[in-house]
C-alpha cells in the first residue's frame, strides 16, 4: 500500500518517550564540535521537549539550531497566502474532474465521516487531492496528539524559539517554496489515486498510523524505520525521493559547510534519518560518526516488527512448513468432488500473528487470502495451535514481536 504525503511526512517526525534513539550526535569528520540531528513530528507539542532524554543538553550545548523551515517564515502572513494559493487546484483539474462518479462519493462518504457530515467534498473539491488527503491523516492522527491545536504549538517552532531566547542562531534548511513543491508538487492525477487509495483503505490506514505511534512512542528508530520503509505500506521509492532523499542532498551541503565552524541541532521530520539516502547514511559515507545519544532497550509491552533476532520456529522455516502440512485438514468432502475429475485446489493464506515472549502464538488473523473461507479458518486453526517458537530478542531478552506465517492447500488428482 503506498501512504500519501502526510501521513508519510507524520511518521517521518514523529518521537516518542523513552531511550532518544531518535536524537542522534554527529562527531569526528571536520566537526568543530559534536552536532545533533533530531526526529520530530509536527503534531507533538511543546511540553514534549522536557520529556526527551539528552534533547535540552543537546540544545544547550550547541552553537545554532536549524528546522526544515525558519519557522518564522511559516507563520509569516505572506507565506501562509502564499501557502493557501498553492493549494488551489487548477481550475480544469479540479477533485471532482479528476475522481469518476464511484470515486468521488466513496471519498465524500469517508470526508463526511472523519468531519462528522459538517462538510463533504463540495466543499474541498476546489483544492488540490493531497489537501484533502493531508486533512484526513491530520484528524486520523489527532487521536494520538489531543492537546495539539496549531502549528504553533509543535515542538519544531517550539525548539526553535527556545534556541532564540538563549540567543542562538535559528535558521532553515531550505524556504517555504521549496518545502512546499517538495509536499505539494506530485502530479494531480498521482495525488488523486493515492486520495481513493487512502479513502479505501481507510482501516488498514488507521492500523499504519496505530503502529507508528507505538513505534515513536517508543522511541526505538529501528521499529520506527520498519514500518515507515515497508513497501508495503510506506511511501514509494519516487515518494521518498522527492520528500525526503532529494532534500536530504541538498540539505547535506549546508550542514557539511557549518559543522567545520560550529556545531549545529537539526531538528527534521524523523524519515530525513532514515534509509540509504538519509541523513544519518549520508553523514556516515562523508566520514562523520553518528550514533544514537541512548541505546536500544526493550520493551516487554511493545510487539516488535523489526527485532535485533526474529523470532524462529524450532528446526527452522522448512520445520515449520512441515508441521503446518502434516496438520492442515480439509474434508475429503469438499476436496475429492474436484480432484477425483482431474482437478486441483490450491489456496494460500497468509496469517498474521504475535509470537509472546514466551514463544506462544496469538491473536492470529488473515493478512492476505487466494482462499474461500473455509480454507481461512484452517489456516488460522492450524496457526493458532503451533508450538512455542523460539521467541524475539532486542538487547538480548526476550520480547513480543510480530510474525506473517503462510499456510499452503495443495490438492491434486489421485495417483
Amino acid at each position: 500500500m503506498k501512504k500519501t504525503i502526510l501521513l508519510l511526512l507524520l511518521c517521518v517526525m514523529m518521537c516518542g518517550s523513552g531511550h532518544s534513539q531518535l536524537l542522534w550526535k554527529v562527531s569526528g569528520g571536520n566537526t568543530y564540535k559534536p552536532s545533533y540531528l533530531f526526529g520530530t513530528i509536527h503534531l507533538e507539542t511543546s511540553q514534549f521537549i522536557d520529556s526527551v532524554p539528552g534533547l535540552t543538553d543537546a540544545l544547550t550545548a550547541t552553537d545554532v539550531v536549524y528546522g526544515e523551515v525558519l519557522s518564522d517564515s511559516l507563520v509569516s502572513g505572506n507565506s501562509m497566502m502564499a501557502m493557501m494559493k498553492g493549494l488551489v487546484a487548477p481550475a480544469d483539474s479540479t477533485i471532482d474532474l479528476l475522481l469518476t462518479a464511484d470515486e468521488y462519493r466513496m471519498v465524500d462518504a469517508v470526508v463526511r465521516d472523519y468531519l462528522m457530515g459538517i462538510i463533504g467534498l463540495d466543499q474541498l473539491k476546489k483544492y488540490k487531492p493531497v489537501v484533502v488527503s493531508t486533512q484526513l491523516e491530520v484528524l486520523q492522527a489527532q487521536k494520538y496528539f489531543p492537546d495539539f491545536n496549531n502549528l504553533t504549538d509543535g515542538i519544531d517552532i517550539a525548539l526553535q524559539q527556545r534556541a532564540a531566547a538563549m540567543g542562538k542562531y535559528v535558521g532553515g534548511l531550505e524556504s517555504v517554496s521549496d518545502q512546499m513543491a517538495a509536499l505539494f508538487g506530485a502530479p494531480l492525477t498521482e495525488q488523486a489515486r493515492d486520495l481513493v487509495d487512502m479513502c479505501r483503505k481507510d482501516e488498514d490506514f488507521k492500523e499504519y498510523n496505530n503502529m507508528m505511534v507505538s513505534a515513536y512512542r517508543l522511541q526505538d528508530f529501528n521499529e520506527l524505520e520498519a514500518v515507515v520503509m515497508n513497501p508495503e505500506m510506506g511511501a514509494d521509492d519516487d515518494d521518498m525521493e522527492r520528500l525526503a532523499y532529494a532534500r536530504n542532498r541538498r540539505w547535506m551541503e549546508k550542514l557539511q559547510a557549518t559543522m567545520p565552524v560550529q556545531s549545529m541541532l537539526v531538528v527534521v521530520g524523523s524519515a530525513h534519518l532514515m534509509g540509504e539516502q538519509g541523513l544519518i547514511a549520508l553523514l556516515r559515507k562523508s566520514g562523520y560518526t553518528v550514533e544514537p545519544v541512548s541505546p536500544r532497550r526493550p520493551n516487554l509491552e511493545h510487539v516488535y516488527v523489526s527485532p535485533d533476532a526474529e523470532a524462529q520456529f524450532p528446526g527452522g522455516d522448512a520445520a515449520l512448513e512441515e508441521h503446518i502440512a502434516r496438520n492442515v485438514y480439509i474434508p475429503d468432502s469438499i476436496t475429492s468432488p474436484i480432484t477425483s475429475l482431474g482437478g486441483k485446489i490450491y489456496a494460500r493464506c497468509i496469517v498474521g500473528c504475535v509470537i509472546e515472549a514466551d514463544g506462544t502464538v496469538t491473536s492470529p488473523e488473515i493478512e492476505k487470502t487466494t482462499s474461500a473461507q473455509l480454507f481461512d479458518n484452517e489456516a488460522l486453526r492450524v496457526v493458532s495451535t503451533l508450538p512455542p517458537f523460539i521467541p524475539a530478542q532486542v538487547a538480548g531478552t526476550p520480547v513480543r514481536s510480530r510474525a506473517m506465517i503462510p499456510v499452503v492447500f495443495n490438492y491434486g488428482p489421485p495417483q
